[in-house]
């Protein structure tokens, strides 16, 4: 799937200034046969970390280099009432061309910790 076609979906709540934040870690993993993703987050100006999880990841795009990884958008696709899939990850312009993007079925900040 690439980006969305028609109107452009509303940013997710749980994100509202993805320009503040870089990306400083990324996991991929599998917990009873369900792929998961989880995102650790870093705040620009004030070092805060958040952890987001993202559920049934799927499609994915991911380069990286050296520099921090600009934090990519995240959409609430609801709406488009897609099979499955509640969230989009992309850039700014909601497509699937930036460094990181996918789609999935749903998204979670997790406790920090966890």
């Amino acid at each position: 799937m690439s980006g969305m076609q028609g109107g452009r979906s509303p940013l997710h709540p749980i994100l509202d200034e993805p320009s503040a934040y870089d990306v400083v870690e990324l996991q991929l993993r599998l917990h009873d046969g369900e792929p998961y993703l989880d995102l650790t987050l870093q705040h620009r100006d004030t070092r805060a970390r958040r952890q987001l999880r993202f559920l049934g990841p799927r499609d994915g795009k991911f380069w990286f280099e050296p520099a921090p990884l600009p934090c990519p958008y995240v959409y609430d696709v609801r709406e488009k009432r897609l099979e499955g899939l509640a969230v989009l990850v992309a850039d700014e312009e909601e497509m699937a061309a930036g460094p990181l993007s996918f789609w999935a079925r749903d998204v979670v900040e997790l406790a920090p910790g966890s």
